[in-house]
């Protein structure tokens, strides 16, 4: 069972009225951030959704509309043909289950059998635990040898990527977001729940502003974030600091995976890790609850911004096949920014490869002071004028 203390801290930042009724997709990488979370939100919804160990996941109905070669007398999900999950299946569930849970990991196969190995380990959790189990893979990745009596999982491979392995931060993140986000929009999930930590939110603070961020930067990572209309990524770990996570899967005697690659200093936020906090921490040792109180200031800040840019939008956005903004002069720039920050989520366009100078020079053009069609990360293109036009162009 999980620890009590993480259970409250999930309890007060993400109410299980808000989500027990719905489905979600908790992302598992098999580290033990995720599967802290992975087994919190498991023992919540039986508290809240049956008795413990029955499964909140598809349930006999949804299992019995897979096709007969592919059931499973566990709680793991059979392979679905196609490689998607079964469309209308999931969440219609008998017995009075009211939502679902569904663990999702996605293997990028850049270690090895080490990377088979997480995989594994998280379809052997998920089957513990009486949840649905979903593996996503790069091209070129086979899928690992499934032990006996486990059902074998489903599967999802990466849409429209090159055949080669992708190695750059920025790229796997985007391919794990958009095979978590396919997965809960086939699923018919409401949540991608995310065991992001409070030290993950400090290195991605110290991140953001050595690249050169603005006031969003420096607000952390969001503890909910819109993706598209009808899906929210969730973060309900983000006030617990690492340590804390990893005291509690060993008091409930539960293992987690450790990935080498986190020791490899060459990628950035590795660095940070490992490397400038540490330091840091010689001269401040306060330094992580300091920075955790500055991000929660700009939170403040953000939260009433954010009021500001939605009541924007209203007044000037309309969508359709392509994005149409009115042009505006008058409202100042960090309220514009904001509001179109907040419609590359509603469109589900990647933000990360946004830089500060791109959001810059789309305020700008609300404003009236650009003239010059150009194209944004993501092959976004914006045709200024009045009303601004913006839109996703074939690649």
């Amino acid at each position: 069972m999980p620890n009590a203390s993480l259970i409250r801290s999930i309890h007060a930042s993400w109410p299980p009225a808000r989500w027990a009724d719905v489905g979600v997709v908790v992302g598992c990488s098999g580290g033990a951030d995720s599967v802290a979370l992975l087994c919190s939100l498991a023992q919540i919804a039986a508290s809240v959704g049956g008795p413990p160990g029955h499964s909140v996941a598809w349930g006999d109905r949804a299992r019995a509309e897979l096709p007969d070669s592919t059931r499973s007398g566990s709680a793991t999900s059979g392979s679905v043909p196609g490689g998607s999950v079964p469309s209308g299946s999931v969440g219609n569930q008998s017995g009075g289950a009211r939502g679902f849970l569904i663990a999702a990991h996605f293997n990028h196969g850049l270690r090895g059998d080490q990377s088979d190995r997480d995989e594994q380990s998280v379809r052997e959790l998920a089957g513990r635990l009486g949840v649905d189990f979903i593996a996503g893979r790069s091209p070129g990745v086979a899928a690992p040898s499934v032990s006996a009596g486990l059902g074998d999982c489903a599967t999802l491979a990466a849409d429209d990527r090159p055949a080669q392995l992708i190695s750059d931060e920025a790229s796997l993140r985007a391919v794990r977001i958009d095979f978590l986000t396919r997965t809960a929009k086939q699923a018919g999930a409401r949540y991608i729940a995310l065991g992001h930590s409070a030290d993950d939110n400090v290195e991605t603070v110290l991140h953001h502003l050595m690249r050169g961020t603005g006031p969003t930067g420096l607000a952390g990572i969001p503890p909910f974030r819109s993706v598209g209309d009808d899906l929210v990524i969730a973060r309900p770990l983000i006030e617990v600091d690492r340590q804390s996570i990893r005291d509690a899967l060993r008091a409930m005697g539960q293992s987690w995976r450790e990935d080498a690659s986190n020791q490899n200093s060459d990628y950035q936020r590795n660095w940070i890790r490992n490397e400038l906090i540490p330091l840091v921490r010689t001269r401040y040792p306060a330094a992580d609850k300091a920075i955790g109180r500055a991000i929660e200031a700009q939170r403040d800040w953000r939260r009433l911004v954010e009021s500001l840019a939605d009541r924007w939008l209203e007044q000037h956005f309309s969508g359709g096949p392509a994005v149409v903004i009115e042009a505006d002069s008058q409202t100042d720039a960090a309220v514009v920014t904001a509001a179109l920050q907040r419609l590359w989520d509603r469109q589900g366009w990647a933000r990360g490869p946004m830089k500060r100078a791109h959001w810059v020079r789309l305020a700008e053009t609300v404003a009236g002071r650009e003239s010059q069609r150009f194209v944004l990360p993501g092959q976004v293109e914006v045709q200024p004028g009045n009303p601004i036009r913006i839109a996703r162009t074939q690649a």
